[in-house]
């Protein structure tokens, strides 16, 4: 609400009167009072909160002395005022007189506080000889009228506060009493200043005189308000020259002669030399500032002027000084028509020699006329001059410059820039504002915009010094500083990156990049940091498309200076989830984020992070800043991973690829015993970063080719040292575990150029905390894509290479399979040997066998990195590979599951390698023997079947007989077991997908069936012709939330249940009431009732594992691996199974693949003398294949036997 809101109606005021009823005074006063308060005012309050407020304001009005001052300060209260408001009162009632309002109002407002409401009534009124306000009437034509005003500040303030504010309300109304009461005898003082003036042309002269008297006299047209006048005297006082106060001069705010520092006189030895020579010399006529703000009219330093008081003998003995404020009307008017300036403007015209009417005068006078008045008055006239024949110049060339001026006094400094129109902005100034002021140790500063008619703006500064001393500081380097601030962005830039690259590839930096970054980014981003970010994007344009940069830079100023790690995509943003973890794994403490898109055709997007070190601080970037960059760059293209390891690349001195070799270590040793959390190993290496770089320059020492020469035992003995420092026992477990991975290491591809996988080879029984029996070796291939570990039980060993999807304890299932591996191959070959791995990174929708054929590469790959080779009967070892045990060039894979169709991709990668086995390194590939198209290991089992069904007599190629399997029609050993004999009658079996159940099966319908699905190239029990199911059965889905059971597979399974869970089935099905449970299958089932599930180690197949003793099969045929524990077996065979072994039962398919890589080896011998060409090498191997088919099923025969 303000004074310019439309006036209360005279029936509001009328009813409000009506209302009050409180007698004539009271009444005349509330209209008088109310007459322009905003019609609002009633629509807010009710007519009881504002004659509470009347009353109250009255009555204080009423109480003062009619010549006093009053002046109240309070928050309305109910019981004291009789009304209440949310915010603070200001009240004062005096005699009517000039700049009450607009000083009050100015010191409120200085105290930080604003004002939402003012009345301020003009009341006439008449008072008893008792001073009692006897009526209330018009103040056109009142002989007494009093000034009543109210304002209502926006809140409530505190006790303090209230106190302060009254207490700068009192210096303030004294002021403007005194100003105003002082008005007619300061103007009459002006008479006094021009005899003063007269007195001076001895020294001055005529001229000078007279200019000065006419600006005395100016000043009495309205052009100045008068504000206060003393007169000062300088006297001998004993041959010392003194200053005082001439005693009862003072009129207005200067009054009071104690109020000013020269009270009593002060010699003017002891004056700052600057003040002394403003007392003792100078023109006549002093016009200038004050250092101190008026208190009355308006909130501005006051306008001095002083007139030099001269004796007969020319000396100086005292000044006469006005102090006020120029008002509008003198600030309206040109320069060239105010004495004194008329003068300069003169002086400056004849120095120039201009031509009245000539460009160049229209010029000088124009900019004069431009010129702030106060900067004029306070300029000498050659400084004045000097400034407008240089502005003129500078209208022509376009350039920034700056010029000042000390104040005499030392009070203040004038400061002038000049600059192309174009330059000028808010931002401009107010940095400039700042500059100054810092600079110069200003308290405050003041400034005037002239933009005039020309091209050229103009901005005077006025900065007011607070120690009284202007510091003595280069004007030619302030002005650089002036002309920094006022280029623009891409100038200054432009400047920065000649300066940083040179001039050709600077100037295409800027024109490449700097139109392209939005406005925040100009306004907000340091300079160098943009350099630096250009340098980063230039470096982006010549990398490879998806490839981000990443780069770091510090910050070199601001409350916590951050270190700036910017990534740089050509692919647009980032989510933050894709990056955020990254910069925290490294140890990094992240507090903000500013993201910036560049204009362009191109999606440019900058990720700009500020960060910190874990104590707080910025990086040192010499020492970490490349690594850190690199890593975070390495783990956005996917070459390197992101976890809590990563601390030791900024606290150990490690680079990303170091780290590397730890985490695949710690990997490792997770899959080996997996006593120690990945997170705890982190923090242990994180709080010994020493001890991590060491260790890995210990690594570095044993494998790295270039350093084959260096001795390890001084290194080793430093970390002996620091291990037995370490407090933490677990934590010396682990770093001395570590340790010895590095040591029971014999050889790594680590350091072999352009792989990015890495193969670890293991003398086994040496890793630490190896459970046993140990295998003799083992190879560990670490990789983005995959991870897998290939063990042997000897030198010489063969055996399969298998996908696993046990992640986390795939090392366990490989152990098992290389344990009965070395069983079964202890017909033909030494022991045994067993490979697996995982896929790290799988598909989102999952595997397929696209992504599993491309980790089996890379396994493959890893494999052969470490693995000698012979060439010409000789051992050659891998380049790049130091070697710490020996000659080993025996390596021989075979298909297994989920490798099945690898055999030729592993020859072709072993070709690659130059292998000397060639096609002999992976058995079952196209010219060797598909055991699935031989059926030989499902073969090789139906011989134990077969011999178990004999012993309980029953011939099983003619005897229909019950069955229930693990497995489906696609797979090898089931697919090929169950089309042994045309007698089966399969009951139920089940995949990882379906559930088959067949209660009554017709043994002929459903063997043609399978037959048919047998031969489809993929098929599921989803495939099966339901219409030859019988009645009651089906094909269910295993993610199905439950299947109800028909009456028939309740009586063919025995189960009393009518409804049960996928998993509930399997686990019935395993324990049905059948001849024959057949194993084609992936996984352990069958535990021992004494074994956990844990103990067992297959986490995948926990819900549906049964116990040996609930099995009430009458035999068990494995043609799967390890789908029983030993113990299980045991537990079967004592109720009455009968149970062989997994390596017993399906050993003729390793049995078949040793006997195709031992004729390819012998066979290979002759193709290398020229005895047989390749071709009918190949012919050879095929032409035995039913001899070495009936070989090997009568080693199965005969071990069924035993």
């Amino acid at each position: 609400m303000g004074q310019d809101a439309k006036p209360s109606s005279r029936a509001d005021i009328d009813k409000l009167v009506a209302h009050m009823a409180d007698g004539e005074v009271l009444e005349t006063f509330a209209r008088a009072y109310l007459r322009r308060v905003p019609t609002d005012y009633f629509e807010t309050h009710s007519l009881e909160e504002v004659s509470a407020h009347i009353r109250s304001v009255f009555e204080f009005a009423a109480a003062r002395n009619v010549d006093e001052v009053a002046v109240r300060v309070f928050t309305p209260e109910p019981d004291a005022h009789g009304y209440e408001l949310p915010a603070t009162v200001v009240e004062v009632a005096a005699p009517d007189m000039a700049f009450l309002v607009d000083s009050v109002t100015n010191e409120i407002e200085a105290n930080g506080f604003k004002v939402s409401r003012v009345l301020h009534p003009v009341i006439g009124t008449k008072r008893g000889s008792d001073g009692v306000i006897t009526a209330v009437v018009p103040a056109r034509t009142a002989q007494l009228r009093e000034s009543v005003q109210h304002y209502e500040l926006t809140s409530s303030i505190g006790v303090d506060e209230i106190l302060g504010l009254q207490a700068g309300l009192e210096r303030v109304l004294q002021d403007v009493r005194r100003a105003v009461g002082d008005f007619e005898s300061m103007q009459g003082a002006i008479y006094r200043m021009i005899q003063v003036a007269r007195a001076g042309v001895g020294r001055y002269g005529k001229e000078e005189v007279g200019e000065a008297i006419n600006f005395l006299e100016w000043l009495l047209d309205d052009n100045f308000v008068f504000l206060g006048y003393r007169e000062y005297q300088i006297t001998d006082n004993d041959g010392e020259r003194e200053v005082s106060v001439s005693p009862g001069s003072g009129l207005g705010v200067l009054r009071a002669d104690e109020d000013s520092a020269f009270a009593k006189a002060v010699p003017l030895s002891e004056l700052r030399t600057s003040l002394r020579e403003r007392y003792e010399s100078g023109d006549l006529l002093v016009i200038t500032k004050t250092n101190s703000t008026s208190r009355v009219h308006r909130r501005a330093k006051m306008d001095y002027i002083g007139v030099r008081h001269v004796a007969p003998d020319g000396s100086v003995i005292g000044e006469a000084r006005l102090i006020g404020l120029f008002t509008t009307k003198a600030y309206m008017a040109p320069a060239d028509s105010i004495p004194v300036l008329q003068r300069k403007l003169q002086q400056i015209i004849e120095s120039e020699d201009l031509i009245e009417g000539g460009h160049f005068y229209k010029e000088v006078v124009q900019l004069f006329n431009g010129f702030p008045l106060d900067e004029l008055f306070a300029s000498s006239t050659e400084a004045i001059g000097e400034s407008i024949v240089e502005l003129v110049h500078l209208q022509e060339n376009q350039q920034i410059r700056l010029f000042v001026r000390r104040d005499l006094l030392q009070r203040n400094v004038s400061l002038l820039v000049v600059m192309p129109r174009d330059r000028f902005n808010a931002t401009l100034r107010k940095t400039l504002q700042a500059l100054f002021l810092e600079r110069l140790g200003g308290k405050s500063v003041d400034y005037r915009l002239a933009l005039g008619e020309t091209d050229t703006a103009r901005l005077h500064f006025n900065v007011w010094i607070a120690g009284g001393e202007v510091p003595d500081i280069s004007i030619q380097a302030l002005e650089a500083e002036v002309i920094a601030a006022a280029q623009t962005w891409e100038e200054r830039l432009g400047e920065q990156l000649v300066a940083r690259h040179g001039r050709e590839l600077g100037r295409a930096l800027i024109e490449e990049w700097a139109g392209r970054f939005p406005n925040y980014y100009r306004t907000s981003t340091p300079l160098h940091i943009a350099v630096g970010d250009i340098a980063m994007l230039d470096e982006l344009s010549r990398t490879a498309p998806g490839n981000p940069v990443v780069g770091l830079q510090n910050e070199e100023s601001g409350d916590i200076p951050l270190t700036r790690l910017g990534v740089y995509r050509a692919e647009g943003k980032l989510e933050l989830s894709a990056i955020m973890p990254t910069l925290e794994a490294l140890g990094l403490r992240v507090v903000e984020e500013v993201p910036t898109r560049l204009a362009g055709n191109l999606d440019v997007f900058i990720h700009d992070f500020g960060v910190l070190d874990t104590a707080g601080q910025q990086l040192n970037l010499e020492e970490v800043g490349e690594r850190v960059a690199e890593a975070v760059a390495a783990v956005l293209t996917g070459k390197a991973e992101s976890d809590s390891l990563n601390r030791l690349i900024i606290s150990g001195g490690l680079d990303y690829t170091q780290a590397r070799i730890l985490r695949a270590y710690r990997t490792y040793w997770q899959r080996v015993s997996p006593r120690f959390t990945v997170a705890y190993v982190n923090d242990t290496f994180a709080a010994h970063p020493g001890l991590a770089a060491d260790l890995v320059e210990l690594f570095a020492v044993r494998f790295d080719p270039d350093r084959s020469g260096e001795d390890e035992t001084a290194l080793q003995a430093r970390i002996h040292i620091a291990l037995d420092q370490v407090a933490s026992l677990d934590e010396d477990r682990i770093l001395r575990g570590f340790l010895g991975l590095i040591m029971a290491t014999q050889r790594t591809s680590a350091y072999r150029n352009g792989i990015e996988r890495l193969s670890f080879k293991f003398r086994s029984a040496a890793v630490p905390a190896m459970p046993k029996p140990a295998p003799l070796y083992e190879i560990f291939v670490y990789a983005s894509d995959i991870e897998g570990i290939h063990l042997r039980g000897g030198s010489v060993a063969r055996g399969g290479i298998r996908w696993s999807t046990r992640k986390e304890d795939y090392r366990r299932e490989v152990l098992g399979l290389m344990k009965a591996q070395m069983t079964k191959n202890a017909v033909i070959v030494p022991t045994g040997s067993k490979g697996g791995f995982v896929l790290r990174q799988p598909p989102p929708e999952g595997p397929d066998m696209a992504s599993v054929r491309d980790g089996y590469i890379t396994f493959i790959r890893g494999l052969l990195d470490v693995t000698d080779n012979l060439v010409d009967g000789q051992v050659v070892h891998p380049e790049g590979i130091r070697v710490h045990d020996g000659p080993d060039s025996y390596l021989v894979v075979a298909a297994d599951k989920g490798t099945a169709t690898f055999s030729d991709t592993a020859n072709e990668l072993a070709a690659d390698y130059g292998y000397w086995l060639g096609d002999a390194f992976a058995s079952g590939g196209s010219a060797g023997y598909d055991h699935k198209a031989l059926g030989i290991t499902a073969r090789g089992a139906w011989e134990s079947v077969k011999w178990h069904f004999r012993e309980l007599g029953v011939d099983v190629m003619t005897t229909p007989f019950s069955v229930v399997g693990i497995g489906d029609m696609s797979g090898d050993v089931f697919g090929n077991g169950m089309l042994l004999s045309p007698t089966i009658e399969l009951v139920a079996a089940f995949d990882h997908r379906h559930i088959f159940l067949d209660p009554h099966p017709d043994a002929a319908a459903s063997f043609q069936e399978r037959q048919r699905m047998f031969a489809l190239p993929r098929s599921s029990w989803a495939d099966y012709d339901e219409s030859l199911i019988s009645e009651g059965g089906g094909v269910f889905p295993r993610s199905a939330k439950a299947i109800k059971l028909s009456n028939e597979v309740r009586k063919a399974l025995s189960v009393d249940a009518t409804e049960l869970t996928p998993d509930d089935l399997i686990r019935a099905i395993l324990q049905a009431p059948v001849d024959l449970l057949w194993n084609g299958g992936i996984g352990t089932y069958v535990k021992a009732s004494s074994e956990s599930n844990e103990r067992v180690g297959d986490r995948a197949n926990d819900a549906l594992r049964v116990d040996g003793s609930d099995l009430r099969c009458r035999v068990v045929g494995e043609g799967g691996n390890l789908g029983f524990t030993q113990l299980a077996r045991v537990e079967y065979s004592e109720a009455g199974g009968k149970i062989y072994t997994d390596f017993i039962d399906n050993s003729a398919g390793v049995h078949c693949s040793d006997r195709e890589v031992n004729l390819k080896i012998l066979l290979g011998i002759a193709e290398s003398r020229g005895d047989l060409t390749r071709v009918e090498r190949d012919d050879l191997v095929e032409a035995v294949v039913e001899d070495v088919v009936e070989a090997i099923l009568y080693d199965n025969f005969l071990q069924a036997q035993i």
